[in-house]
This record gives C-alpha cells, structure tokens and sequence, in this order.
C-alpha cells in the first residue's frame, strides 16, 4: 500500500512583490484566494454569483481508496485599508458551522466521469484559473470578464480584477461518493486534524479503476458595504468578549467612523481542501 495527499495550492496576491520563492515562480501560498465580490453587486444575494473552486482532483488506472480529506477556510482583509502594499490579516474559520449573513460556502467530495478532453485548453486559463474544470486545483469558470488581462484575455490574477463571472454547471457531472459528502456545509475534516489520514475510517472509499474523485467548494462572497455588521452593534467597542472568534475578529478589524472604507473589512479571504488516498500497489 501507498498513501499520499493532493492538497490546494496557489498564486496569492497579498505576496506578490513581497515575497518569492526558490524558483522566482509568482509568489504562492497555501490554498486558492477567494475574490471580493463582484464590483456590480448590490446586495441581492439571490442575482450573486458563486464561485466554484476545484480543491483537488485524481483520475485512476488502478484500484485505489479515498480515506481521509482536509478542509480549511479563512477570512481576512487588508488591514493597511487600500493603501499599497496589500497588509493581508487572516484567521483560520474554526466554528465548524460559521457564515456570514450574506455569504456561505458550501463543501462537495464527489466521484465524476473521467470523460475530459485532454488535448487543448482555452487562452484564457491561466494559473489556478480554468474554464469549467481542472486537473489540479483552480478557481473555474464558464464566463468573466477581467480590468486585468494578458495579450490572450488570461486574467494576471484571477483573483483581483474580476468584474464578471458565471460558474460552470454541475447538474449531472458530479456523482455521490457516500454518505452527504455530495453537498456539506460545515468544517468537518479540520486542516489541522490529526486523524484526516483515517477520517473515511480504516477501508475508507473503494475507487474503481477509470474513476476521477474531486473536492469542489462553492463560495458565496460576502459583500461588507452592504450586509451591516450586526455582531459590531451588540458589543461595547474593543470589548468582543463571549462571540465566537470570527465574528470577533469581524467586530476589531471592520472600519469605524464615518470615512471608514466599509469594503475593506473581513471577507471569505482563502479556502483549502485535500484528498488522501491509499493506492493498492
């Protein structure tokens, strides 16, 4: 037997001109970056458009087992308030069952076709960005329009710049793996679990030859010039004692004063996932 885990991983914009690494690659970071919310948005949660993250993914040739995962999400802002460079500060989501008013992500660990064409991808995938589905982990699309794009319309960054976009479909394509893992709401396999390499139990998922297992999460950004920050309102000022660590993170870094930039506080900021497998060998 052989274990190994495939793990999220990506360009991060809050690094970028800050910090490198050994192979003078685009500065990257743990996890995929999770765009603020469309410049259109009004507050209408129901015309909000979802973004869909690819995590992780493996096609097989022969017999394997899923039997363990990792998820991970945090929510952050740039604490220097749009005054260069990006200060990104982050915390680690760890109320399993935490959202926004506005904003919610949901978990999907799904068995699908492995019948993708293999041969050309579109000009306008770029890194951890791809149109309707990846082999490793990326932020998807169907359409977008991008401020920031390169000689073939491939956003620099596919997270800063955005001001459309629309999901691929997954009606059909995504098929159950066993128990509700088709559609979660909640932290259930915690980044920093000790037990995610036995969290399916000891013979985990048998996966059959010819198969492609992926972890997807869709994410509805929260937009903070218009959810209100109720959690603020019930709680004297820099006093956030007895809330749950994210809406106290929420209360200190959220801007007071009448010319505070209400957009630079706390979002959906980075979302992790992995899969761990043991292959028969």
């Amino acid at each position: 037997m052989a274990r190994f885990e495939l793990s999220a991983s990506g360009i991060d914009d809050g690094r970028i001109g800050m910090t490198s690494d050994p192979w003078g690659a685009p500065a990257q970071g743990p996890g995929l970056r999770i765009p603020p919310v469309l410049p259109s948005d009004t507050g209408d949660v129901s015309k909000r458009a979802r973004y869909l993250f690819c995590l992780a993914t493996r096609t097989y040739s022969a017999p394997t087992h899923l039997i363990g995962a990792r998820q991970g999400l945090t929510i952050g802002c740039d604490s220097n308030l749009g005054t260069p460079p990006v200060r990104p500060c982050e915390l680690q989501v760890t109320t399993p069952g935490f959202c926004f008013v506005d904003g919610n992500v949901s978990w999907h660990i799904v068995k699908e076709r492995n019948d993708r064409p293999q041969n050309k991808r579109p000009v306008t995938d770029t890194q951890n960005w791809c149109h309707v589905w990846s082999n490793g982990p990326a932020m998807l699309y169907e359409t977008f329009t991008n401020a920031v794009v390169n000689a073939n319309g491939a956003p620099l960054i596919y997270s800063a710049g955005l001001t459309a976009y629309t999901p691929p479909l997954v009606q059909g394509v995504w098929l159950p793996l066993g128990e509700d893992l088709k559609s979660f709401y909640d932290i259930r396999f915690p980044q920093d679990s000790s037990e995610a390499w036995s969290a399916f139990g000891p013979d985990g998922f048998y996966i059959e030859p010819g198969a492609r297992v992926s972890f997807y999460a869709s994410v509805l950004q929260t937009n903070p010039s218009t959810r209100g920050n109720l959690a603020k309102a019930a709680v004297a000022a820099g006093a956030p004692y007895g809330l749950p660590p994210e809406e106290a993170f929420i209360t200190l870094m959220t801007p007071t004063g009448a010319e505070a930039p209400i957009q630079f506080s706390p979002v959906f900021w980075r979302i992790y996932g992995s899969l761990i497998f043991e292959d028969e060998i």
